[in-house]
């Protein structure tokens, strides 16, 4: 399933470069993944590195992923997904 080019993609790069650190919980937008793991959080493992081009981190439990497809989570959405799923 190929997705429609993305105009944010770049911007989230630029975000995410700034501000991902070991240890931050993310989810997964705008890829093929998004569905394969939705309401999932991950935290990350590495700082970003280039990898042939491409800006990604490490995430634990998936292993090397793009920064431009991660949102970065806080503290009031993770409450509020558990409180959900505990529902």
């Amino acid at each position: 399933m190929r997705r429609k080019e993305d105009p944010n993609y770049m911007d989230r790069v630029e975000e995410n470069l700034k501000s991902l650190n070991v240890g931050d919980k993310v989810s997964i937008h705008d890829c093929f993944e998004a569905d394969l793991f939705e309401g999932q959080t991950f935290t990350v493992t590495t700082p970003p590195y280039d990898v042939c081009g491409t800006w990604c981190v490490y995430l634990k439990g998936i292993g090397c992923f793009d920064i431009g497809r991660l949102k970065k989570e806080n503290e009031n959405e993770r409450a509020s997904k558990a409180s959900v799923a505990k529902a």
